[in-house]
């Protein structure tokens, strides 16, 4: 009777441990009710099948870790939230680490007691229960570090689904391995001996590699923010210089129009009205020939916009505004300021070096379903993604140029939205998507 309930007590503990930590991984503000009863659900599945594993089958364990693979990724991809790759790689790592440890730390018990790996796992033994508790707190602690730090642990490039998915999978496949080897050589004690080894070596080279990736990858995350500071510092210093430049105009045109109204006034009253109205419409121009201030309720935004605004003009563009959310939730966050900087100043790049008659662009900024999405959009001279699919910068210097659209996929990643690059209608659009509520 004992040896029932402490089976269903470890089945139970370790289908609360894994569906919960895939939960709480995953977990975010916007769980709703149903997101954790689906969770209790699969914890009663998995504590159901666990048990008849343990009571009824007589499949190999490979088997069984596989179904419960299985079942774990059907939870995280069809009912959780995240990354794609990463809700993938998850369940893997999670079997992962529950192998590594359960084999490690039989094999070992089994080295320094005699008994076999199949008595350690059959027999109902102190020995047996000592590894129960073990490992199972083992696998607590290290899925509850994993939970803590799961902020670090991103898979968007190549090189880290290699990393976190390919060579996981990989180490599990030749844990398995030398599992079978030792069934096949019941469990020889030299094939023990070389069999730790090689599971040990495979779990070290892992480890060496997923650190390697991450430090190259915080390498290139502090890249990044240093580049967006010294765009941020051109920023505020171009806002600065264009503060000063606009009194100056203000300044000027205030002195100028104060003389023509007296003029055109003088004109009136010598009723030499055709001359009044040619000095009224050249104030006209002198006015339209300042661009209007972007003026929302939120300073960054008005700052980069009128910054790029000016850009724009002093380079002949026609520049368009629509604003209709001031991204006030941005009212702090410098963010803000790199996308629209970069969305504007590749479209200024691009059409200061066109020869077409007209050169335009247009800014939007707006609110959709909880998403903010800015679109900018400039005329075009001929394909730009047929002649440059990836978008790569043509500057011969792409160490300090051609970052822009890198920059804005990270910032997009970090709202949990998303860039698109499409052409219509003879124009090019860059849309940035970002999650209002992230």
């Amino acid at each position: 009777m004992f040896d029932i309930i402490a089976e269903l007590t470890a089945n139970l503990f370790q289908s609360i441990m894994f569906v919960g930590f895939l939960f709480a991984f995953f977990k975010s503000n916007n769980d709703n009710k149903s997101r954790k009863i689906i969770t209790v659900i699969f914890i009663a599945v998995s504590f159901v099948y666990l048990s008849c594993f343990t009571f009824f089958s007589n499949y190999l364990v490979i088997n069984q870790a596989l179904f419960y693979l299985i079942l774990l990724e059907l939870f995280t991809v069809a009912f959780l939230t995240g990354n794609l790759f990463t809700r993938i790689f998850m369940p893997i790592l999670t079997v992962l680490i529950n192998a590594v440890i359960s084999f490690l730390f039989s094999y070992s018990v089994s080295f320094f007691t005699g008994q076999t790996y199949l008595e350690l796992a059959t027999q109902p033994t102190i020995y047996r229960y000592l590894c129960m508790i073990i490992i199972n707190l083992t696998n607590l602690l290290v899925l509850f570090v994993l939970v803590t730090l799961k902020n670090k642990i991103k898979i968007i490039k190549i090189s880290d689904i290699i990393s976190f998915l390919v060579i996981p999978l990989i180490t599990l496949c030749v844990i398995y391995a030398t599992f079978y080897i030792m069934i096949l050589t019941e469990y020889h004690i030299d094939v023990l001996s070389l069999a730790i080894v090689i599971c040990v070596c495979m779990l070290a080279i892992t480890v060496i590699i997923w650190y390697l990736v991450n430090r190259m990858s915080r390498d290139n995350e502090i890249r990044t923010e240093l580049l967006l500071m010294e765009q941020r510092a051109d920023l505020y210093e171009s806002n600065i210089l264009q503060n000063n430049k606009q009194i100056e105009k203000i300044s000027q045109i205030k002195h100028d129009m104060a003389n023509k109204l007296l003029c055109i006034g003088q004109l009136i009253s010598d009723k030499l009205y055709n001359d009044a109205e040619d000095m009224c419409n050249a104030c006209k121009e002198e006015l339209m020939s300042i661009y209007t201030p972007v003026n929302t309720n939120n300073p960054l935004l008005n700052a980069v916009v009128n910054v790029e605004q000016e850009k724009a003009f002093a380079m002949g563009i026609t520049f368009k505004i629509a604003i209709t959310d001031n991204l006030l939730d941005f009212s702090k966050n410098t963010d803000i300021v790199s996308i629209i900087g970069n969305l504007c100043d590749n479209a200024i790049e691009y059409l200061k070096n066109i020869t077409a008659s007209e050169k335009k662009m247009k800014l939007e900024i707006k609110l959709c379903n909880n998403f903010y999405i800015i679109s900018c959009s400039n005329n075009l001279e001929s394909s730009v993604i047929k002649e440059n699919p990836e978008l790569k910068t043509n500057k011969d210097d792409k160490k300090s140029h051609g970052k822009g659209i890198g920059i804005l996929k990270s910032l997009a990643q970090k709202y949990n939205g998303e860039t698109r690059f499409y052409e219509k209608n003879n124009l090019f659009y860059a849309v940035v998507v970002i999650n209002k509520g992230v």
